[in-house]
């Protein structure tokens, strides 16, 4: 199961849900998965916070790692 901010692992992040637990530090697999079903709901519903995260997300992009 792949998950990240926004549960959208394919587009964002492409973290597993136990590498986002693990880098969570001691927070249990059930409250990070919580918190990405919350996260990813919270996309739905809210345009104006989904576009700031997309506006994030397309500067993130462009920058050189």
């Amino acid at each position: 199961m792949e998950a990240a901010i926004g549960g959208r692992g394919s587009e964002r992040g492409r973290l597993k849900l136990a590498e986002l637990v693990r880098l969570s530090s001691g927070v249990g697999y059930t409250a990070v998965a919580q918190a990405v079903r919350r996260v990813r709901q919270q996309l739905d519903r809210d345009r104006v916070w989904r576009r700031r995260l997309e506006s994030v997300s397309a500067e993130l992009s462009k920058t050189k790692m």
